[in-house]
């Protein structure tokens, strides 16, 4: 057991490091929680994730609705970055345009359920973040109010009336956060949404048909029809609760990149104490285990700094002066504790790679597992090359 000594060092920092960096990450949730704490705050002050439901006829027994033929909306929206603290979010607003055709009143009628008038209707998930309504029927202006009993917005128009017009215009401004959705119900639906955001994700029950995304806006734009989709076919308003859209995402999300950085660090660490056993190894200096305690304490140090730092200056800086300051630390530390000032530069150097490379694996996203399994074979071939003839030429029991 004596010739295994030396690894006593990772057995026992190891544990304690890692029960560490689990506070650490339980710190990393209640930090996240407290920020969509906020962002409720604030959605339920200027209007939530919307979803839009296009116009429908409401059936007389008020059970039923019936769908248009066609749906064109056209969606411009315009983002804004709201603070509550230290913490950021994205909220909205849209302007929508839309049409939609009807079949005439009389086709309604003969299936016994419109009688003297037909009733419009429209629904949103928050009601009161809505304005400037303005609707008609082929130009013939017409106003929609709130039924809080039916919960959506509702016209009253004549069926002699109706049967004579088939196209229900609505232009209408509302408030949102994060989401926008349209709900794709006709039997032909055309949606455009548009913005000057860069970083969207196309969300909801179908991916558009074309998309063009840059550094500063998006467009996207569905076309669905009733042969891909059954939301046509709905026939009772409760259900209807589907639609397509966007998410305004966050360019850099704090918490879920540090979610993702802590997710190396059984890795990190780890790569972290065998260099500092390395070094004693090939110095033939050795370190007290409280030496190696406070050094293996050093990586934990730096996701706190990384959390605490990005809450106030970004991700990207925190990580960077959190990386600094940790490496000129421990190469302060184990220089100093090995008297060897070259040794110290060589752990700042090390450290500093091994920080870089975790940088670049947390934006690589989808071939991460890949270039972090191809980082641990080369660390794993340098310590073999460095250690296959060490037990021929040093004493280990002496270490």
């Amino acid at each position: 057991m004596k010739r295994f000594k030396i690894l006593y060092p990772l057995i026992i920092c190891l544990p304690i490091s890692m029960v560490l960096i689990m506070m650490i990450a339980l710190l990393c949730y209640e930090r996240n929680t407290l920020n969509q704490e906020a962002f409720i705050d604030i959605a339920s002050k200027w209007g939530d994730k919307q979803l839009l439901e296009a116009p429908f006829i409401i059936s007389s027994d008020k059970k039923q609705i019936y769908m248009p033929e066609t749906l064109d909306a056209s969606t411009i929206i315009t983002p804004e970055i709201r603070y509550r603290g230290i913490h950021e979010f994205v909220i909205y607003t849209a302007d929508i345009q839309i049409n939609a055709k009807f079949l005439p009143s009389s086709k309604y009628i003969a299936e016994g359920k419109l009688h003297e008038y037909i009733l419009l209707g429209f629904r949103l998930t928050c009601s009161n973040s809505v304005n400037n309504i303005k609707a008609s029927i082929d130009s013939v202006p017409i106003n929609f109010s709130y039924d809080s009993n039916l919960k959506m917005f509702t016209s009253k128009v004549s069926t002699k009336d109706f049967d004579k017009y088939g196209t229900v215009k609505i232009s209408l401004n509302l408030r949102g956060a994060t989401r926008l959705h349209i709900a794709p119900y006709a039997k032909t639906n055309t949606i455009n949404i548009t913005s000057n955001w860069g970083t969207p994700s196309f969300s909801g029950d179908y991916l558009p048909t074309s998309r063009e995304i840059s550094k500063d806006k998006f467009s996207g734009t569905w076309n669905i029809n009733s042969f891909t989709t059954p939301s046509a076919s709905i026939k009772y308003y409760e259900n209807a609760t589907r639609g397509v859209g966007v998410d305004l995402l966050m360019p850099i999300d704090i918490y879920r990149q540090t979610n993702r950085a802590i997710s190396y660090s059984f890795l990190f660490i780890t790569i972290f104490i065998v260099s500092i056993i390395a070094t004693e190894y090939f110095t033939k200096e050795r370190l007290d285990i409280i030496q190696y305690i406070l050094a293996a304490v050093t990586p934990v140090v730096f996701y706190l700094m990384v959390l605490s730092f990005a809450e106030h200056i970004g991700f990207n800086a925190g990580f960077s002066i959190s990386a600094l300051l940790c490496s000129v630390l421990i190469a302060c530390y184990i220089g100093v504790a090995i008297s060897k000032l070259k040794v110290g530069i060589t752990i700042f150097a090390f450290n500093m790679i091994a920080y870089a490379v975790m940088f670049i694996l947390l934006y690589l996203e989808n071939i991460s597992l890949l270039v972090g399994s191809i980082v641990v074979f080369i660390i794993l071939a340098i310590l073999m090359a460095m250690t296959a003839k060490a037990n021929k030429s040093i004493d280990i029991e002496k270490i």
